[in-house]
C-alpha cells in the first residue's frame, strides 16, 4: 500500500479497516516514507512514518514487512536504522515478524 496512516484523509479507510484489511497476511509491503520526527511536518501529503506502517504490520499480526517508498534523501546507512529500529520495537514487542527494506531489483519469494 502506499497511503498515509497518521492523518484521515476525506474518504480514506479508518486505521482499523486497515489492520483488518491486511489481518494474517503473509506479506505486508507498505510505504514509509517518512521518520516520526519527519512526519509531524509532512501530515497530507499521503505517506506513512515507517513506526506508523510497523504499527499496523504488528496490529495486524501479519507474517513479514517490507517498507518502501523511500525518501530520495535518504541514505541506505539510514533505512538500515530504520529496519535496525523495525526489528528492535518487534522484538521489545515480543513479535516474530519479519522486517526488511524494499530495494530497486529486488526479487521475493513468496
Amino acid at each position: 500500500t502506499d497511503n498515509e496512516l497518521g492523518y484521515a484523509h476525506p474518504g480514506a479507510a479508518k486505521y482499523e479497516e486497515y489492520v483488518e484489511f491486511c489481518s494474517g497476511v503473509d506479506m505486508l509491503i507498505h510505504d514509509a516514507e517518512f521518520l516520526p520526527e519527519e512526519y509531524e511536518n509532512k501530515k497530507t501529503r499521503g505517506h506513512s512514518s515507517f513506526t506508523d506502517v510497523l504499527k499496523l504490520a504488528l496490529d495486524a499480526k501479519v507474517a513479514r514487512f517490507g517498507i518502501f517508498h523511500h525518501n530520495q534523501d535518504r541514505t541506505d546507512d539510514a533505512i538500515d536504522n530504520m529496519v535496525t529500529s523495525c526489528r528492535e520495537k518487534i522484538q521489545n514487542a515480543g513479535a516474530t515478524l519479519d522486517c526488511f527494506a524494499l530495494y530497486s531489483g529486488m526479487e521475493i519469494t513468496i
